[in-house]
């Protein structure tokens, strides 16, 4: 088998994020309990098949060709309750390439969401793991199916909490907390702990020609630097505003917000703090066609924007910008 090439010590490279990946798949069997009268689908298939390339190594020059074997189980379940709901995508794809590259290579979604409180309290739980690249400057393919070396199996897992109330026609509540870790297998980029609060309370039905909204954030990223790169790369995010719009009629409402951004990187000497605004329009000339058309200011600079959207029976439209 193809993954007997794999060296002992990369074997071993790999299992902290294999656990980890298994530590929230428990969770995620956990939540069976809850869909546990659920509606099931289940699907499984195998994928054999031999690619040619005439160019394994992404080479400018000296190119070589080969031809590689690769074996793709996938496996997903989907589940759906009345309080619950699971969702799993997997795969394993096994190849016979040489050198430094990846013969086994896991390709995991996994995401659960549970009811804790009827309408108002709820929790997801994630798993993932996929390719990513480890120097996006350097050569790489659409695959991992080279022996350019420059692409490095990621697990990621996380959870989180939430809630939402509507209090009457006044007003939606909302407020989230998001913590995941992501594990590098081969420590080709430094592991990193993210934690992130989000929340708004927004104005509800009551308001039909005025409408209003609070939203804050705070995002902090935390990294391992097992990457051997020497540099601190922390960086701590938050962001506070207040938008209010106006209904003129059917067609025109015109928009506002004003708010201040927090940055701070590690791999910055300037912390970067500043005060945003934004002012624009939108028109809807008929319930197909849509213009969203703005101007703001933010830390980096001033800039327009503008978001165009057109749809038909059949077709669907959209042109935006955005700096």
């Amino acid at each position: 088998m193809p993954v007997s090439t794999i060296p002992e010590t990369k074997q071993q490279m790999f299992r902290p994020g294999r656990l980890a990946v298994a530590v929230c798949a428990a969770g995620l069997c956990m939540m069976n309990g809850a869909v546990i009268a659920a509606e099931w689908t289940r699907s499984a298939s195998l994928n054999v098949g031999q690619i040619y390339t005439d160019n394994v190594e992404l080479a400018s020059d000296n190119e070589k060709d080969d031809l590689i074997t690769v074996v793709r189980p996938t496996v997903s379940a989907s589940g759906q309750g009345a309080r619950a709901s699971v969702d799993l995508n997997a795969a394993l794809e096994l190849n016979d390439l040489s050198g430094g590259s990846d013969n086994f290579v896991p390709l995991v979604n996994a995401r659960g969401n549970v009811e804790m409180i009827e309408d108002f309290f709820f929790t997801d739980v994630y798993a993932r793991s996929y390719q990513v690249r480890t120097d996006p400057f350097r050569r790489s393919g659409d695959t991992a199916l080279n022996r350019a070396e420059n692409a490095d199996t990621t697990y990621m897992v996380g959870i989180s909490p939430y809630v939402q109330r509507r209090l009457g026609g006044f007003a939606n509540a909302y407020s989230r907390y998001r913590t995941d870790r992501q594990i590098s297998e081969d420590n080709g980029f430094d592991d990193s702990v993210q934690q992130e609060f989000d929340a708004s309370f927004v104005s509800g039905d009551d308001f039909t020609r005025l409408d209003w909204g609070l939203y804050g954030n705070t995002r902090t990223t935390d990294y391992s630097n097992n990457a051997g790169t020497g540099r601190g790369q922390d960086n701590d995010y938050s962001s506070a505003d207040l938008r209010l719009g106006y209904r003129l009629n059917r067609q025109w409402r015109l928009t506002s917000s004003v708010g201040h951004e927090w940055r701070e990187y590690d791999a910055d000497t300037q912390d970067r703090d500043e005060n945003t605004w934004d002012a624009g329009f939108v028109w809807t000339p008929n319930p197909r066609t849509s213009l969203n058309v703005g101007y703001g200011d933010r830390y980096f600079e001033n800039k327009p924007r503008f978001d165009l959207s057109w749809r038909s029976k059949r077709v669907e439209l959209r042109a935006k910008y955005e700096h």
